[in-house]
């Protein structure tokens, strides 16, 4: 486990990250996507769009996850059993910083290192491409992610396969019970000619973990962690209540 220092400044409004990402190494000692790359977009940035995410987008983006993984939680989704500890998730403006970096490399793929201080980070990613404009499509790639579930096996709920014949693991990753926070970002650019919209959500405590839970087979919210309630904006998961009884990010922030 590494030690950062994490120091949080109020700018305008934003908070702004300043821990040493520079000090995190993963596999093979890959630098950390904050440190890899500058604060602006790559040079492989053909004809590169600015596409920050609104209030309103990041509403839509943590209620369409946490609608999708209600409907799991609580036994909904036809042949998935319901889960017994699935988290609420929440915002995470630390997440959605590396997402936006990452996204600015207009790489599709997923970067190496994308971890913070306290735990390790998931991700999924997709892409869309117009011949005529751009078009955002990020409730869209986020359904197609849920879609997997019909490939999703019952066994596979309580033990993360190695080796699958259908792609599961973005959806595997949008309920993973133990994920609490979320944080995307979007880029737009030019790519074969084509408009190109690139989506990274990144998830903490990242899941998917080999021979892993996705999840605790059970009653709803029957297993929340200590100091969590059933959730009443989404069924069946469990959360933190702020003083208002709404699920808040991490910065505070009531969602």
């Amino acid at each position: 486990m590494w030690l950062l220092g994490l120091v949080l400044l109020l700018t305008s409004g934003q908070l702004v990250y300043s821990t040493d990402y520079c000090s995190i190494k993963c596999m093979n000692d890959v630098p950390h996507t904050m440190c890899q790359y500058k604060a602006s977009p790559s040079s492989n940035c053909q004809g590169y769009e600015s596409r920050k995410l609104s209030e309103d987008d990041v509403k839509s983006i943590v209620n369409q996850h946490n609608k999708l993984r209600s409907k799991v939680a609580i036994g909904k989704e036809q042949g998935q059993p319901s889960a017994a500890n699935m988290l609420q998730l929440t915002w995470d403006n630390e997440l959605a910083q590396i997402a936006q970096r990452w996204a600015d490399q207009c790489n599709f793929n997923h970067d190496k290192c994308r971890d913070v201080d306290g735990f390790l980070v998931g991700q999924n990613i997709a892409i869309n491409y117009r011949s005529d404009k751009y078009a955002s499509e990020i409730s869209q790639h986020i359904d197609r992610w849920y879609e997997e579930v019909a490939f999703m096996k019952k066994e596979f709920v309580s033990s993360f396969p190695k080796v699958t014949t259908e792609v599961i693991g973005h959806y595997t990753q949008l309920v993973y019970a133990e994920t609490r926070y979320i944080g995307c970002a979007v880029s737009r650019f030019i790519m074969n000619d084509m408009f190109a919209e690139f989506l990274v959500c990144n998830y903490g405590p990242a899941g998917n973990m080999l021979g892993g839970e996705v999840y605790k087979i059970g009653s709803p919210c029957s297993q929340c962690p200590e100091g969590l309630t059933c959730s009443n904006s989404y069924p069946g998961l469990c959360h933190t209540q702020g003083s208002s009884g709404e699920a808040i990010s991490t910065d505070g922030k009531q969602i």
